[in-house]
């Protein structure tokens, strides 16, 4: 089980269309819970076409909370399949989105109960803000994905927020968890090996400018032609490999390794 978060930090880089994307080429089982704190739900009328009421999801899980109910079943039946994937949507207003304090801890620990399930948990995090509250989603992460459009502006205003995530980060000791996540735009734009410089981190992804492929995940649109072999889809299958790479080899530097666990606890 890994839990992987995607956030933003500076413009808007398309971060909950590149998490569902990356959500629905997962290689296992995963639940994505929609974790954005500023707005509600953008999955339920984009991805989902408006399919489902918002009968269901992180107000529903708040509520658990705060009566002491939160749990791993719970979190299941306030989600939405799709096959083995489980979408959690976001709050149903922003007031309530904006309110909601104490349920992250809450949440990150119940999170862990996953672990024997083999199921990933996806998170997206929307614009994640000094002082966030969803700290220990965060700090719970075994990758941080920092979406960012390659852009001079976008780079220049993202250093001294990657330096507060790298602080929130270093006493549970995952400044190493942070990974950059490329979405390119039009007009001039910057190389990785420049962006990964000039912010000090490694990059995940590079995803190609495809307005098309991008609405399939964001508004929930018929793929074009040839969707499967686009190159948008092929820089998310390839962010997908370079995040499980990493995290495997972060376990392995541990020796620790999801496997052995479920093994040494069956």
């Amino acid at each position: 089980m890994a839990v992987i978060t995607f956030l933003s930090v500076a413009g808007a880089p398309g971060t909950t269309t590149s998490a569902v994307a990356t959500a629905m080429q997962w290689p296992r089982p995963a639940l994505f819970i929609e974790a954005d704190i500023a707005k509600t739900s953008s999955i339920l009328p984009g991805f989902f076409r408006a399919q489902y009421p918002h009968t269901r999801g992180l107000s529903t899980l708040s509520l658990e909370h705060l009566r002491g109910e939160l749990n791993p079943r719970g979190i299941l039946e306030s989600a939405y399949r799709l096959g083995e994937r489980y979408f959690v949507a976001g709050f149903d207003s922003a007031a309530a989105g904006a309110g909601t304090t104490s349920l992250w801890g809450a949440l990150a620990g119940t999170l862990a109960a996953f672990e024997g399930a083999n199921t990933d948990v996806l998170i997206d995090l929307g614009r994640y803000g000094v002082n966030d509250v969803r700290a220990p989603l965060l700090q719970a992460a075994d990758s941080v994905q920092v979406t960012l459009r390659p852009t001079l502006p976008e780079i220049y205003a993202a250093r001294d927020r990657v330096a507060d995530l790298r602080t929130r980060l270093q006493p549970v000791g995952h400044v190493d968890h942070l990974e950059l996540w490329l979405v390119d735009d039009v007009g001039e734009q910057y190389g990785q090996a420049e962006v990964a410089s000039l912010l000090d981190l490694p990059i995940s992804a590079r995803i190609d400018h495809d307005p098309s492929a991008a609405a399939v995940f964001s508004r929930g649109s018929n793929p074009p032609g040839k969707f499967d072999r686009s190159r948008f889809q092929r820089g998310i299958k390839a962010g997908i490999d370079t995040i499980s790479q990493n995290i495997q080899q972060r376990q392995d530097r541990l020796g620790v390794r999801p496997s052995e666990t479920e093994e040494a606890t069956a």
